[in-house]
């Protein structure tokens, strides 16, 4: 799920891990079931925790003297912040009635990470010399992104050249999945967290996952048939 983890510091980490908790709990509940007390409490002090947390300011450019590790570790730190705040919002607010109020992150959130693979770009010419891109706050920022969706798309593709990535390149296909169901309901607030993470059921993220590592394997042909020529057992064709 995580990839690079990179800028995120462990009190955020576990932040994120408890959001995803409540999350898939309230999730799991019966449409109309009563919410019991005790995630009223936790939502709020994730909540309150996130807000107390959260630095101000935008994405940080790299200019002369300064120490670029440092750049990028500042712009990596609030990329991560503002993606916690993104999948709080998926996870929680819905199912609790909270208001949507960071609906500007996805934005700072692709400029942060931007300046960061420019950076590095900078540093390192040769893809393969440098550390791995920070993929969790891009997935969870282009799966809420809607007018923003030319800029994350330049980004992917971005790194998929870079980097030949066959985990860049599940993430990306569960993106676009992510953008053709929310056009196909007319929603620009999908739910596209449960419909990645279906209560009781592996995830679609898993199910890409596995498809790939047989392609690795040669357990699967490209064109859908087994290793050896024959065709494929039942129908199961991921979007790509």
């Amino acid at each position: 799920m995580w990839g690079s983890r990179k800028g995120l510091v462990p009190a955020l980490e576990t932040v994120i891990l408890h959001v995803g908790r409540l999350g898939s709990e309230l999730r799991s509940r019966d449409r109309g079931e009563p919410i019991p007390e005790r995630l009223y409490t936790l939502n709020s002090v994730l909540c309150g925790t996130l807000r107390q947390n959260f630095s101000s300011g935008g994405p940080l450019a790299l200019f002369l003297g300064a120490d670029a590790e440092v750049v990028i570790d500042a712009n990596l730190k609030l990329a991560w912040q503002l993606a916690a705040l993104l999948y709080y919002q998926n996870c929680c607010s819905t199912g609790l009635h909270w208001s949507r109020t960071f609906d500007a992150a996805e934005n700072q959130i692709l400029r942060c990470l931007d300046k960061v693979e420019d950076i590095k770009a900078l540093l390192e010419p040769d893809a393969d010399m440098r550390g791995e891109p920070v993929l969790w706050p891009a997935f969870i920022a282009s799966c809420n992104a809607s007018t923003g969706r030319p800029g994350w798309q330049r980004w992917w593709e971005r790194l998929l050249s870079e980097y030949h990535s066959y985990i860049i390149n599940r993430k990306w296909r569960l993106v676009q999945i992510v953008w053709q169901m929310a056009d196909s309901v007319g929603d620009p607030h999908f739910d596209w967290v449960s419909f990645l993470e279906p209560p009781g059921e592996e995830s679609l993220d898993d199910l890409l996952q596995s498809m790939d590592e047989c392609l690795l394997d040669g357990e699967i042909s490209v064109d859908g048939g087994s290793g050896d020529g024959s065709p494929a057992d039942g129908d199961f064709n991921p979007s790509s």
